[in-house]
């Protein structure tokens, strides 16, 4: 489903496509996003919402200052085990997670210095018939994309809350308001990008029964990452290791899938396009690619890829070894073997 269909295109699923539009019906009564930050003396206080509206609603703000993430320190959430708090209110699901980033702003708390870490709080919020797998799945992809783009530049909004509450402003101020707002509209395409299209119709489709919510949840989450997922990486090989002489083993599905093999550079090399096809990142992931001889694997290469994506497609450019012959693709983590993949040249011409 892509969100750069004509602007006058709708689909059956009330997944309307008009630009203009999108802002409207995106957020409206369905999702929120809210980002916080700790102040020692005024408690947690809202940076950033999305839609900018909720910035300003005291009820939702109140169930917020009254969710349980507050009672964690940002040292208790990781990638592996918790990583989000849930609060059940009013129909909806509040997601959230907490995690610091750089500061420059003087503390009111002894022992804290200007450079003390800030301590953030990215809070989704969904209906509860949806709160599974789409609240969970937009909480992560956000918080992902604010710490690539912008975990460095958050401090600024504080400053700008700060010099928004003068009542007489300088140039410095000005400057710092006019940075913040720079840094809001990041954080808006970030929101733009991450979340699926919802109109009107569907948001009243939401009150149907549980198996046309499960659909309905399908459909959202093509739209956030069938088109607008984490575009294709280029990934190095490192440096040749010895010439290794093992039996090639093959294993069943895996949560990554090799999308394509093609030849470059006049056919010198090999671009062979792989990606994980699942909801949830993969951590410390080998990958090998070595030359078939006689049943077994020579002039292999292999790196590691720390951090790999969901959804997100992984390019390597691998020498040809010969003429014709096979090659072979192998992916593992540090438990078990994900995928082992034959490449024949042969097939491919």
């Amino acid at each position: 489903m892509s969100k750069n269909l004509d602007s006058n295109e709708t689909n059956g699923l009330g997944l309307e496509k008009k630009k203009e539009e999108q802002h409207t019906n995106m957020f409206e009564g369905l999702i929120g996003i809210y980002l916080c930050y700790f102040h020692e003396a005024r408690g947690h206080l809202a940076l950033f919402t999305c839609p900018e509206n909720l910035k300003n609603d005291v009820e939702t703000l109140r169930v917020i200052q009254k969710h349980p993430v507050w009672w964690l320190g940002a040292e208790d959430f990781k990638e592996e085990g918790l990583n989000r708090v849930d609060l059940e209110f009013g129909g909806k699901v509040y997601a959230a997670t907490k995690f610091k980033a750089k500061s420059a702003r003087e503390k009111q708390r002894a022992g804290m210095s200007p450079e003390t870490e800030e301590v953030f709080v990215l809070i989704v919020s969904v209906p509860v018939g949806i709160a599974k797998p789409l609240g969970d799945m937009l909480l992560s992809v956000l918080l992902q994309k604010i710490k690539k783009s912008v975990q460095d530049k958050l401090y600024v909004l504080i400053e700008k809350d700060l010099a928004c509450c003068k009542p007489i402003k300088n140039d410095e101020d000005h400057k710092i308001i006019k940075d913040g707002e720079e840094v809001e509209n990041t954080l808006s395409k970030i929101c733009e990008i991450s979340t699926p299209i919802v109109s009107a119709e569907l948001m009243d489709a939401l009150q149907s029964d549980v198996e046309k919510q499960r659909n309905l949840v399908y459909f959202l989450l093509s739209s956030m990452y069938g088109v607008t997922g984490p575009q294709a990486r280029a990934v190095p090989l490192s440096g040749k290791s010895a010439i290794e002489t093992r039996a090639i083993e093959h294993i069943p599905e895996s949560p990554v899938e090799l999308v394509g093999v093609e030849f470059t550079d006049s056919k010198k090399k090999l671009k062979i396009t792989v990606k994980n096809k699942s909801e949830k990142s993969l951590d410390n992931i080998k990958i090998s690619i070595a030359h078939i001889e006689e049943f077994f694997e020579t002039y292999s290469w292999d790196t590691m890829v720390e951090i790999w994506f969901p959804y997100e497609e992984l390019v390597f450019q691998y020498p040809r070894v010969d003429n014709d012959g096979e090659y072979i693709l192998k992916i593992e983590d540090r438990t078990e073997k994900l995928l082992v993949k034959r490449i024949s040249i042969k097939e491919m011409q």
